[in-house]
C-alpha cells in the first residue's frame, strides 16, 4: 500500500492544478493549495498565499508548508497563464508579463524549491520531486502564441539543464507536457489587440481569429484534466520517474513524435494546416 505523500501544489485555484489538488486530497494525500488570493478559493484542501512573481513570497510559502506538512515530498507548480496575438501587435510588455510568472518564477520557485528539498535530505528526511507543468506548447511551436510557447521552451530548457545538476539523486525533476485539456484556461487566455489600418491588417486578423478558434474548439471539446491528477500521483508514487511526460490527444502526441522525423518545413506545414493558418479567399 502506498504511503500517503506531502505535496504543494502551486497555481491549484483553477484549471490543472485545482483537478491535480482535489484529486491528491480525495486519494488521501496531505495538500497544501496556492492562489494569489486564496481566501477567495473554494477547495477541499487548505490553501496558502503564494505569487510566484515574488522571491519573498516563494520563500515564506515554502517555508510555511514544510513546517505544517513536517516534510515534503512533492511540490507541484502549475501556475502559469497564455497570451495569444500575431507577433507584430504583441507589446513588449505583454511578453515581460508572460515570462515574469510562466518563466521567471517558475525559475525562481525552481531555485528556493530544490535548496529546501536537497536540505530535506541531507537532514535524513525523503528524496523530494519537483514537477513542473509544463506544455507540449514547450515542445512544439503553436502559431499566434509564440510568446506563450517560448516561455515554456524556455522553462524546459531550464529544467532540463537542472535535473543534470543533481548528482546526489536528492532531487528529481520531473515534467508534465499537457495539451488542449478542458479547462478554463482559454477563457483566462490574454489576447494582443489587432490594429486593422489597412486591407494586409484585416487579412492577418481573419487568420488569427481562424487560428485561435481552432485553439478554443480543442480546450472545449478537451478530455477531463483528471487524466493529468492521475499522472501526477503516478509520478509523486514513483521511485524513479522518467523526465518528460507528454499528455494529450493522439494526435498530439504525434506531433511531439513528428517534430524529430520530417523534414521541418514539411513539419510545419503541418502545423499551419492544422491551424487553419492559410490565405484567406
Amino acid at each position: 500500500m502506498k504511503l500517503p505523500k506531502n505535496v504543494l501544489v502551486v497555481g491549484a485555484s483553477t484549471g490543472i492544478g485545482n483537478s491535480i489538488a482535489t484529486y491528491l486530497c480525495n486519494k488521501g494525500h496531505k495538500v497544501i493549495g496556492t492562489s494569489r488570493n486564496p481566501d477567495k478559493c473554494k477547495a477541499n484542501y487548505k490553501m496558502a498565499q503564494l505569487d510566484v512573481t515574488f522571491a519573498e513570497s516563494i520563500k515564506d510559502c515554502l517555508q510555511k508548508a514544510f513546517s505544517e506538512l513536517g516534510g515534503i515530498d512533492s511540490i507541484i507548480n502549475c501556475a502559469g497563464y497564455g497570451l495569444a496575438g500575431p507577433i507584430e501587435e504583441t507589446t513588449q510588455e505583454l511578453l515581460k508579463e508572460q515570462f515574469e510568472t510562466n518563466f521567471f518564477g517558475a525559475a525562481e520557485l525552481t531555485r528556493q524549491a530544490v535548496k529546501l528539498l536537497r536540505e530535506q535530505f541531507y537532514a535524513g528526511g525523503n528524496k523530494g520531486k519537483l514537477i513542473h507543468v509544463t506544455s507540449i506548447a514547450g515542445i512544439v511551436g503553436v502559431p499566434f502564441q509564440s510568446q506563450y510557447c517560448a516561455s515554456k521552451f524556455a522553462l524546459e530548457g531550464l529544467i532540463e539543464s537542472v535535473s543534470a545538476e543533481i548528482y546526489d539523486d536528492s532531487v528529481k525533476l520531473v515534467m508534465i507536457e499537457p495539451g488542449d485539456f478542458k479547462s478554463d484556461f482559454g477563457i483566462n487566455r490574454k489576447k494582443a489587440n489587432v490594429e486593422k489600418n489597412n486591407a494586409k491588417d484585416a487579412e492577418r486578423e481573419k487568420v488569427y481569429i481562424a487560428s485561435l478558434g481552432v485553439m478554443e474548439k480543442s480546450e472545449t471539446g478537451g478530455p477531463d484534466p483528471i487524466k493529468i491528477a492521475r499522472l501526477a500521483e503516478k509520478i509523486i508514487n514513483s521511485k524513479n520517474p522518467k523526465l518528460r511526460y507528454p499528455v494529450g490527444s493522439s494526435l498530439e502526441l504525434l506531433a511531439v513524435s513528428l517534430k524529430n522525423i520530417l523534414p521541418q518545413r514539411s513539419y510545419e506545414s503541418l502545423i499551419k494546416g492544422n491551424y487553419s493558418v492559410k490565405k484567406p479567399k
